[in-house]
């Protein structure tokens, strides 16, 4: 049995990465920034403690949602990388006919 690896499925898989950040996490953070604020809007807070502590719920999770685009950012640009790499190694390992 060989082991066939693709680095163009390897490639395909950074991109796919890149489309989750680019997509699904900036509407998340989009929809934090736009609709989870305290001030005005159709929200509205009762208590001392509620009032002051969402603000900070708030910002945790988008710096969440930032860090987690950080981390991604970082794996899709290894996972491209490594496409690159193992089809270079694949080239360079190539027996050749003259």
């Amino acid at each position: 049995m060989t082991i066939q690896i693709d680095p163009e499925r390897i490639a395909k898989h950074g991109q796919d990465v890149v489309h989750i950040k680019d997509g699904d996490y900036e509407n998340a953070r989009k929809e934090l920034n736009d609709n989870g604020t305290v001030e005005g809007g159709d929200f509205s807070i009762v208590g001392n403690t509620a009032s002051m502590l969402y603000p900070m719920g708030l910002q945790f999770a988008y710096e969440t949602l930032n860090s987690h685009k950080d981390m991604l950012e970082d794996f899709a640009k290894k996972v491209d990388n490594t496409a690159k790499t193992y089809r270079a190694s694949e080239q360079s390992s190539t027996i050749k006919t003259v």
